[in-house]
């Protein structure tokens, strides 16, 4: 995670079913995607003592990731 605001953040909540979002240091999550989560759009919340953030929306597909490297 990078941005503004986010001091203090010690867990990010997902409304997908089964995901879990596991705090590996300060800033820096992994999330675990059962196989079963279907395809499609979900929420996900950082979590810190000042309270919960705005949700962000994030897409789970079915597809490989393809990375692209401009000139």
């Amino acid at each position: 995670m990078a941005g503004e605001g986010i001091e203090g953040v010690h867990a990010l909540h997902c409304n997908a079913s089964g995901v879990t979002c596991e705090r590996l240091g300060s800033g820096l999550f992994r999330l675990a995607l059962p196989g079963d989560v279907p395809p499609g759009t979900d929420d996900l919340w950082a979590v810190s003592d000042a309270g919960i953030s705005a949700p962000r929306t994030f897409a789970i597909g079915t597809r490989g990731e393809l990375l692209e490297f401009g000139c």
